[in-house]
């Protein structure tokens, strides 16, 4: 198959969740043999650090548009009232009249479109011959927003943007499945199927799920092989890892760090919280104390899943299908996380992870997670196990190519 591949940022390096689905999805379809050509957007600076070389490497043609900066973007933002900040960021016309060039002139057999885009309303005003169209929803880009601006003060500046957000997504999102533009709708989590299955149920039949996975065994092995740094005892580490430009992971770190460490440390005076990820000290480094420790981009995160107890994921808020508690699964790591931490996972609570979604309860479990490791083995092993039969990077290759082959076969009989 022929493929063209919209995203609106560059899927490299893979330091996000989005990144790490998207290019592995490419990965997977460039080792099957597929052609693939891939349009996105980037600052200079994003352009200059992304590693394009690594893409071209998988992509027979890389097409890089002009993103907006941050402030230009915010400064529309509040002009247009209603746009959202994601898509102002990255004007599409150029990209538009490309791709429709690409449909109409060249033998596409599918085209790949990632959220968020202001091109569905376009594409079928234009021959596409026996081109399927694909949409991803890597996140539902309005709850995540949300989520957010509930854990916010009135006083933040933040919260009003978030709102803002939020409102604008949904109705860019909402007004776009009414068009229906696209042939069948991706996902990653069951519950935000569900969630745009309920608003649209004569869509249901074209709402697909295709999780996020891993390269399971090669990055058990890497992490088991990797060195533990010196310092207190590993017994007592709790790690949280992720990017810290996301505001729902600086929101857990600053919960965990500054309501439910304390109680911890009231029953485990030597306890240790370490902070791992991209921006860690510009967003989350005001939390530094002898017992939080934070790494900020540091080139691999597995010397620290290595030396760590057991990892948490307090999250309040985000999306989609977090790709460090599969790497956490994958360590054969203890994982205490909220319900909404695990949203989109098969994982059970008590028997694959420990659930808690209040301080309190998040405290406690922690405890008993650091005092008693032991307990919990079992239920790390048959975390392990789910996450091979389900997350493998080949087998959710397998099943997209299954699912662009039948829409391709539906489309073309």
């Amino acid at each position: 198959m022929n493929i063209a591949w919209f995203v609106p940022d560059i899927p490299y390096p893979l330091n996000t969740g989005a990144n790490i689905a998207i290019y592995n999805r490419i990965f997977e379809m460039h080792r099957r043999g597929h052609r693939i050509q891939l349009f996105t957007f980037a600052t200079p600076d994003e352009a200059e650090m992304a590693g394009l070389e690594a893409l071209r490497d998988v992509c027979e043609r890389v097409v890089v548009y002009p993103k907006l900066g941050t402030w230009r973007a915010l400064v529309k933002f509040c002009i247009t009232r209603t746009t959202s900040l994601r898509v102002l960021r990255r004007p599409a016309h150029q990209a538009i009249s490309d791709l429709q060039s690409v449909l109409g002139g060249q033998a596409i057999d599918i085209l790949q479109v990632e959220s968020p885009i202001t091109t569905a309303p376009c594409l079928r005003q234009k021959g596409r011959g026996a081109c399927a169209l694909f949409y991803d929803f890597i996140s539902l880009a309005h709850e995540e927003f949300q989520r957010i601006a509930q854990h916010l003060s009135l006083a933040s500046p933040m919260k009003a943007l978030c709102q803002m957000e939020s409102k604008r997504a949904k109705a860019a999102t909402f007004e776009m499945l009414k068009q229906d533009p696209f042939d069948c709708y991706l996902f990653v989590s069951d519950t935000e199927r569900q969630t745009i299955g309920k608003a649209f149920p004569y869509l249901e039949d074209r709402l697909i799920t295709v999780p996020i996975g891993l390269d399971i065994d090669s990055f058990s092995e890497a992490v088991s092989s990797a060195p533990v740094s010196p310092g207190k005892g590993c017994s007592n580490r709790l790690l949280f890892f992720g990017t810290f430009e996301n505001p729902a992971n600086r929101d857990g770190a600053s919960w965990f760090a500054t309501s439910i460490l304390p109680l911890i440390l009231k029953e485990l005076p030597e306890a240790v919280f370490m902070v791992v990820g991209k921006k860690a000290s510009r967003y989350v480094g005001h939390l530094r104390s002898p017992n939080v420790a934070v790494y900020s981009d540091v080139d691999d995160v597995k010397p620290y899943l290595a030396q760590a107890a057991a990892c948490v994921l307090p999250l309040r808020g985000g999306g989609g299908v977090r790709v460090k508690l599969l790497e956490a699964v994958a360590a054969r790591k203890i994982v205490v996380t909220t319900s909404l931490g695990m949203d989109g996972v098969s994982f059970r609570p008590g028997k694959h992870l420990v659930v808690a979604d209040t301080a309190e309860e998040f405290a406690q479990r922690c405890a008993q997670v650091l005092r008693n490791p032991e307990l919990f083995r079992r239920m790390t092993e048959d975390a392990y196990t789910l996450l091979r039969d389900e997350h493998s990077w080949r087998a959710l290759g397998d099943r997209l190519e299954g699912v662009y082959l039948s829409a391709l076969e539906r489309i073309r009989s």
